[in-house]
C-alpha cells in the first residue's frame, strides 16, 4: 500500500485520496452491520485467497472514489460554482443578486458620503474614516463578486471564482480563460507550488463536502431499507430479496436501525456545511495568489511570447485586449497597422525562471 502510495502524486493524495479513504472507512464501520450477511459471505468468498481482504477491499475503493473525485475536479468546482443544478433554481441567483446589490448600494452611500463638501469643510477626521471605511468595503467587495451583477452566479463559492476571473480583465484586459493557461508556464516554480497546495486545499475542503452530501444519500437509502424490512417484519415476510432475508420478526430493530440512520443523515448534512463553508476563505486565499500571479509574472509572459514591453499602460491594456481576442477567436479588436511589436530575443531563461 505504500508503494502505491508513493506513486500518486501530492495532489491526489491530498485533495482526492485522504477523503475517500475517511469515506470508505466510515462507510465499512457504519454500514456494515446492516449490510445482509449473504452478500458479506459473496465478498469474502471473493478474496478469500487474499491474506487481508478486508484492507483490500478499502484500498481498491479507495483508489477508485479518490480517481473519481480527482478526475471529475473541474465538474464539481463547475457544480459548486452553479454552473449546471443550481442554475436552474431562480431563487438561488436572485437571493445572491440581492446580496449584490445590498452591499453595491452601501458602497455607492459612502461614496457619496466622502464626496460631500460639508465634510471636507467641517470634519476632516470624519471624512478621512469614511474613506477608509468606503475603501475597505469595496475592496472587499470585489473579493466576493464579480463586477457586473448579470454576472452573478447561484452560490458564494461560484462569485468568489468570478471574481477571481474578473480581476484580469478589469486590471489588464486579460481573458483569464485564454491566458491563464499560458501564465503558468512562466511561473516560478516555488510560486506555483504555493498554488498548487492553495488549490490542493480547496479540492480536499470541496471533496469533503461532497463525500459528506453522499453519506446524506447512504443514510437515506440505508433508513428506507431498515424500514421497508420493518414492515415486512410486521407482515411476516421471510425475505425482501433471495439475499436480503428478515432476521427478526420483531421490528424494533430495524426501527432502532432507522432512527441510528436519521442521526446520521443530520450530522453529515451538518458536515457538509461546515466543509462548504470552511472552503470559502480558503478560496479567498486562493484567488489572491492567482490576481497575485497576473500582477507580478504578465511580463514573463509577454517575454516569452517575444512581445515588446508597452512603456505605457493604456497601451498595455490594448495589447493584452488584443492578444487575449486573437487567441480565443483569431480575430484583433484594433485592426491598426502595427498590433504587436516583437523582440529579437527573449531576456529571459528557461520559462518559469
Amino acid at each position: 500500500m505504500e508503494n502505491i502510495i508513493s506513486r500518486m502524486g501530492s495532489s491526489f493524495l491530498v485533495s482526492a485520496f485522504v477523503p475517500a479513504l475517511a469515506f470508505v472507512t466510515f462507510g465499512m464501520v457504519l454500514f456494515t452491520p446492516i449490510i445482509p450477511s449473504a452478500i458479506l459471505e459473496q465478498i469474502k468468498t471473493t478474496f478469500l485467497p487474499i491474506e487481508e481482504p478486508a484492507g483490500i477491499v478499502l484500498l481498491l475503493f479507495t483508489v477508485v472514489l479518490g480517481f473519481v473525485l480527482f478526475s471529475l475536479n473541474t465538474y464539481i468546482y463547475k457544480l459548486y460554482e452553479g454552473y449546471f443544478i443550481l442554475e436552474l433554481i431562480p431563487w438561488l441567483t436572485k437571493f445572491q443578486r440581492q446580496k449584490f446589490q445590498r452591499k453595491y448600494i452601501t458602497i455607492k452611500i459612502l461614496e457619496r458620503l466622502v464626496n460631500e463638501r460639508s465634510l471636507v469643510q467641517h470634519n476632516a477626521l470624519l471624512r478621512e474614516q469614511l474613506i477608509e471605511l468606503h475603501f475597505q468595503q469595496r475592496a472587499r467587495f470585489y473579493l466576493e463578486y464579480p463586477p457586473d451583477e448579470h454576472l452573478i452566479l447561484p452560490t458564494r463559492f461560484g462569485n468568489l471564482f468570478r471574481s477571481i476571473e474578473a480581476y484580469s480583465v478589469m486590471r489588464y484586459k486579460m481573458d483569464a480563460v485564454l491566458l491563464w493557461p499560458r501564465l503558468i508556464h512562466v511561473m516560478p516554480p516555488s510560486y506555483y507550488q504555493k498554488l498548487s497546495q492553495s488549490n490542493n486545499k480547496v479540492a480536499f475542503l470541496v471533496n469533503c463536502s461532497v463525500l459528506s452530501l453522499l453519506m446524506v444519500i447512504a443514510f437515506t437509502l440505508a433508513a428506507v431499507f431498515q424500514l421497508a424490512q420493518a414492515k415486512l417484519a410486521e407482515q411476516g415476510i421471510p425475505q425482501l430479496l433471495v439475499a436480503v432475508p428478515i432476521y427478526d420478526s420483531s421490528t424494533e430493530i430495524y426501527r432502532e436501525n432507522a432512527f441510528l440512520c436519521l442521526i446520521g443523515i443530520i450530522l453529515a448534512m451538518t458536515f457538509f456545511v461546515i466543509f462548504y463553508r470552511a472552503s470559502l476563505p480558503v478560496v479567498n486565499q486562493y484567488g489572491n495568489l492567482i490576481r497575485g500571479a497576473y500582477d507580478l509574472f504578465r511580463f514573463h509572459l509577454m517575454e516569452e511570447l517575444r512581445l515588446k514591453r508597452p512603456e505605457m499602460y493604456l497601451d498595455e491594456l490594448t495589447m493584452w485586449r488584443n492578444l487575449s481576442h486573437f487567441v480565443g477567436y483569431g480575430e484583433f479588436v484594433q485592426k491598426s497597422g502595427s498590433l504587436f511589436n516583437y523582440e529579437a530575443q527573449s531576456t529571459r531563461g528557461e520559462p518559469g525562471e
